[in-house]
């Protein structure tokens, strides 16, 4: 298919708002790139009438349930997404857990199966499970000197495929007293729980105090010059003559 900008009866199109030759055969299979325009109602040419108006008004819904479309999709693929966090409460904040890969110790999003046997279980324990938490209750880790935040908890359910990681609300590492809240917590409903450390940053660095030292230093005693004995210079040997030797007959 070839493209053309337009043909010589671009004011009749403008016009008419849309191209008066498409079906003809001369221009069949070729794309006029001034007909886009005018299906957006954009006239160029000629003076702005109601057909251009119209199509104008076309394209226009057209766009707004084009917008309407992709709102309604980001919106269920955002509730489909949110779906796929889950939280657990413990003493009035939200935690978010997910399944423990075998490689490395990443989180991992939790299965359908998966989510429906942990549910039973939480449920039976009193414990809230859920996909929906209330964001009010996400508490952010504040790391100190002797409280890092560079820990989570490890919920341990039966062999080593059943381990779950348990992080703050936004994935993020856990200080050390609220990984072992966590645990105590876990422990009372009678689930293993193990503390992983999973890095420590520096937040600070010690004030080293400098010292001036007063000892003296004493420069190096520079090593006495050696007297330099200038050799006279060999001169290369010349290769003599017979003549030179008194040897010519």
């Amino acid at each position: 298919m070839g493209i053309i900008g337009c043909c010589n009866d671009f004011k009749k199109c403008s016009d008419e708002a849309k191209c008066i030759k498409k079906d003809q055969d001369y221009i069949l299979g070729e794309k006029c790139l001034y007909e886009e325009n005018l299906k957006k109602g954009l006239n160029f040419y000629t003076t702005y009438n109601e057909n251009n108006a119209a199509r104008k008004r076309e394209y226009e819904l057209q766009i707004k349930d084009t917008v309407k479309e992709l709102k309604t999709e980001i919106k269920s693929t955002k509730e489909a997404r949110a779906a796929d966090h889950n939280y657990i409460c413990i003493d009035g904040r939200y935690f978010v857990i997910g399944k423990r890969s075998g490689y490395q110790g990443y989180t991992l999003f939790l299965e359908k199966d998966v989510r429906e046997e942990l549910g039973k279980l939480f449920r039976k324990l009193s414990v809230e499970f859920t996909d929906t938490p209330n964001e009010k209750l996400f508490i952010d880790e504040k790391w100190a000197d002797d409280n890092p935040a560079c820990y989570r908890a490890i919920l341990c359910i039966g062999s080593e495929e059943n381990r779950y990681n348990i992080s703050n609300y936004n994935y993020r590492a856990l200080t050390n007293s609220t990984a072992r809240a966590i645990k105590a917590f876990l422990n009372d409903a009678g689930l293993s729980v193990m503390i992983e450390t999973i890095g420590r940053g520096i937040k600070s660095t010690p004030n080293y105090n400098k010292q001036k030292t007063t000892q003296k230093v004493t420069p190096p005693t520079k090593a006495p010059k050696k007297e330099i004995v200038q050799t006279p210079s060999i001169q290369p040997a010349q290769q003599l003559s017979f003549e030179d030797l008194g040897l010519c007959i």
